[in-house]
């Protein structure tokens, strides 16, 4: 996931961030994002947090035909633990 900076209408507490989906992982990556709370990680930036879904988008809405590629952007709250009902 590429992370963007946040803008002066985004708190910091909200990441946004953008990837690509292939049609062969298009309903693996929809079932995650139905979850709505998900542990986030990309290593390479040094990124960990939990987070909730605020709003995504794609920029196909037909990933079930096969070979298709769809841009995904994201929008998630990061949450503490407390908040999930966690310890």
């Amino acid at each position: 996931m590429k992370q963007e900076a946040p803008s002066s209408n985004n708190p910091t507490n909200v990441k946004e961030g953008s990837f690509t989906v292939k049609s062969e992982h298009y309903h693996d990556i929809a079932t995650l994002l139905y979850e709505g709370i998900f542990d986030v990680k990309v290593p390479e930036k040094g990124i960990a947090f939990r987070g909730a879904i605020q709003e995504y988008y794609t920029s196909m809405t037909n990933l079930y035909k096969k070979g298709e590629v769809g841009d995904y952007h994201v929008s998630l709250l990061e949450v503490k633990n407390k908040e999930r009902g966690m310890s």
